[in-house]
């Protein structure tokens, strides 16, 4: 199930699985769902990786309301609740809504993050002045009015990640007016009881530029108010126990492993002196080591320009390079999105894609010798899906995945009559067969040497008509003509 809250329109878009790049069969299974009070605005909404109920989760805050001041009924936390079949989907009858308000008078809240269990019964908030969970079943909702992550200094949280028992959650701590880095990234492995709504850190974190990195000049003064550039991701693999981390303001994304009592830093990757680079992290397989990073592209005023999808294959490492980047020649984004994108999410297989204009994007795996084709519908739609188109003649695909088809090397071909070839095979000997072949039927013996190199020819020495012409046009002397 995809959903988005579109605050402009004050609705929930719906889609439900199975997906597929039929758009009868698309809007068949899909719902917009308006908000039950129009002073609504929602911040996030949150799912399970392994959703077993029909239930959404979402949070934000009462439009109208001055943000500085302190007041109740400010922060609300809802369930919206689909409770009809999944074969017939009606939109308008079998949607439930509940809301509940954070009791407590609380200013705005700058930062505020929430993140489900593993099958989405119970979703956990966290800001800077509280945390609280929710569970679906019960409609309890239970809220720690304190910041238990952080008690003696303010944390504020930008992401968060949970597998099921622990959770990671990445932000700035504040270092205080008087320091010269007022906020530095860390890191926070914990655990947290549902009946309390109390987070126990268990193992930080806490980045550290060297001197001589271009990083160590950074402040990040600002960060406790909302800017694009600060933005951070968390992406949990629960199979290896690891943990994606990108932090673009410092250009690098962070693998991490952890236990029930260590968060251990492997390595990290960054491409250099710029910003944007893990403005979000997602696995594409918890078995592959498969991962996206998404990298924004801004100007020097921070102006946020265009993003690409980084796809890797494996490890993480500081000399990682990508088996992709999306978009491509092969793969070219959808004519209706945005070339800006505010969020990468997976399931794991599907990559979906959010722009800043609120158009979706999902990118569904092809299987061997099929690539996911991006060209998308001829009209305008939301959510819209990737088709499947055969890989061409001297290209091949050997893995069910969302990438593109990987031209056959040097020495190999594949004429593209049989999609089940997972990879290119032998040319024959003494045959010409470069990279990109489809075929090995010309000999070697057929083809000659040819030398395209030709001599620059030399100007010519000047005529006895250019020397009249020239002493014609030009007075050469000590007198005007």
């Amino acid at each position: 199930m995809i959903v988005e809250a579109q605050n402009d329109y004050t609705e929930f878009l719906i889609q439900f699985a199975p997906y597929t790049d039929n758009i009868t069969e698309a809007n068949d299974r899909s719902c917009s769902i308006e908000y039950n009070d129009d002073s609504q605005f929602v911040y996030a909404v949150a799912l399970g990786k392994n959703q077993s109920t029909y239930n959404i989760f979402f949070f934000g805050e009462m439009i109208g309301l001055d943000k500085q001041n302190a007041l109740v009924n400010r922060t609300f936390v809802g369930i919206l609740s689909y409770t009809g079949s999944p074969s017939s989907i009606d939109c308008d009858n079998d949607f439930t809504f509940t809301i509940q308000f954070i009791p407590g008078a609380f200013a705005h809240q700058e930062h505020i993050v929430m993140v489900t269990d593993l099958i989405g019964s119970i979703a956990y908030g966290f800001s800077d002045l509280f945390t609280f969970s929710y569970t679906a079943a019960t409609n309890n909702l239970v809220v720690y009015q304190n910041n238990s992550l952080s008690p003696t200094a303010s944390f504020l949280p930008f992401a968060v990640d949970y597998d099921g028992s622990l959770g990671i959650i990445a932000g700035f701590l504040d270092n205080g007016r008087n320091s010269r880095v007022r906020y530095r990234a860390v890191i926070i492995l914990f655990s947290i009881s549902a009946s309390t709504a109390i987070a126990t850190p268990i193992s930080s974190w806490n980045y550290s530029a060297s001197l001589a990195s271009w990083q160590a000049g950074l402040t990040n003064v600002g960060a406790d108010q909302y800017a694009a550039k600060f933005d951070m991701s968390v992406s949990i693999n629960p199979i290896t126990t690891q943990v994606l981390v990108g932090i673009q303001s410092i250009n690098t994304v962070f693998l991490f492993s952890y236990t029930t009592t260590t968060l251990t830093s492997i390595s990290s990757m960054s491409p250099g002196q710029a910003i944007g680079f893990g403005k979000g992290v997602a696995w594409l397989s918890y078995t592959l080591n498969s991962f996206a990073i998404l990298v924004n592209v801004y100007s020097t005023n921070y102006v946020w320009s265009s993003s690409k999808i980084y796809i890797y294959g494996s490890t993480l490492t500081n000399t990682s390079t990508p088996v992709s980047i999306f978009p491509n020649i092969q793969q070219p984004l959808y004519s209706y999105m945005s070339s800006i994108f505010l969020n990468i999410i997976t399931t794991p297989d599907n990559l979906i894609l959010l722009d800043d204009q609120g158009g979706l994007f999902v990118i569904l795996p092809a299987p061997i010798g099929y690539y996911s084709s991006t060209v998308g519908p001829s009209q305008q739609i939301v959510p819209a899906f990737s088709s499947q188109l055969p890989c061409i003649p001297g290209t091949y695909k050997n893995t069910t995945s969302i990438g593109r088809c990987i031209p056959c090397s040097a020495g190999t071909k594949n004429d593209g009559t049989n999609r089940t070839i997972a990879t290119c095979i032998n040319c024959a000997a003494n045959t010409f067969c470069p990279f990109g072949s489809t075929c090995d039927s010309i000999s070697n013996d057929m083809l000659s040497n040819v030398i395209q190199a030709v001599a620059y020819p030399s100007s010519p020495s000047i005529s006895g008509i250019d020397d009249i012409l020239f002493f014609t046009l030009f007075s050469i002397g000590s007198s005007p003509r």
